[in-house]
């Protein structure tokens, strides 16, 4: 028995390293991201904003939109962060998939936003927020190019 837990241990830590591995792998950066929004909740919530992508030394405006589950309040949101996996700004329009932990008292807020496309466009965001929320949850949001 000992020997098979030191054998399930093994085969865990090498599934971990190399899901880890290809996770960093996947990831390029390609430009920058600022993402300025509102967003209202009790258990569902809703946002809508606007945003500019940087890409390749040029600057492209989008509208932001979506509905969510989990949070409570009203906030003002700021975000910045990194936008991976872009080979075409063609591929940054369309529907993502959004998770989102994160507090706000007034000027006080802590917060990180991850978003995912179905193109394999990866956003990580650093949130700050000013209001009233607390917010840990799953959206479904929309970018579209202006």
């Amino acid at each position: 028995m000992r020997h098979f837990s030191k054998f399930a241990l093994a085969a865990l830590i090498c599934l971990l390293a190399s899901t880890w591995a290809e996770a960093a792998e996947k990831l390029r950066p390609s430009g920058t991201v600022e993402i300025v929004q509102r967003q209202a909740g009790y258990y569902l919530t809703l946002g809508s904003g606007k945003g500019v992508l940087h890409i390749g030394g040029r600057n492209y405006p989008f509208k932001i939109a979506g509905l969510g589950f989990g949070g409570t309040g009203f906030a003002s949101i700021k975000a910045k962060g990194t936008v991976y996996n872009l080979k075409s700004r063609r591929q940054f329009a369309g529907r993502y998939t959004a998770t989102r932990t994160g507090f706000v008292v007034g000027k006080t807020s802590r917060g990180k936003m991850s978003l995912k496309n179905a193109n394999g466009v990866q956003l990580e965001l650093t949130v700050e927020r000013s209001g009233l929320m607390l917010t840990f949850g799953v959206d479904d949001l929309t970018i579209t190019m202006k």
